[in-house]
């Protein structure tokens, strides 16, 4: 019982892999994490892993599945946007728009 709270979820995952890619992406753009109030790409995985957190302790079950299938079409998403090579197009509209 007590091992499943220490697993990462789709949630857990999408703050890991959304950062990483970010972190890819602002080698190629004129702003950095401090755009995104981060500390680099690490700060920014936590604080996206604080916020699934706080917010997962006040979901009723329905909704926390809910939220799981959410994280995991945002992580497809992600994929096929990495895919398709339009992330970081798609990323910056979404993080930095202007």
């Amino acid at each position: 019982m007590l091992l499943g709270g220490c697993q990462t979820d789709a949630c857990d995952n999408l703050c890991q892999r959304l950062a990483r890619r970010l972190g890819s992406c602002m080698e190629q753009w004129p702003v950095g994490f401090d755009e995104l109030d981060a500390d680099g790409r690490v700060g920014f995985q936590q604080e996206c892993q604080r916020q699934w957190s706080q917010v997962r302790s006040n979901l009723e079950p329905r909704e926390f599945d809910d939220a799981l299938d959410q994280c995991d079409q945002g992580l497809e998403s992600l994929e096929r946007m990495r895919l398709e090579e339009s992330s970081c197009d798609e990323l910056r509209a979404l993080y930095l728009a202007e």
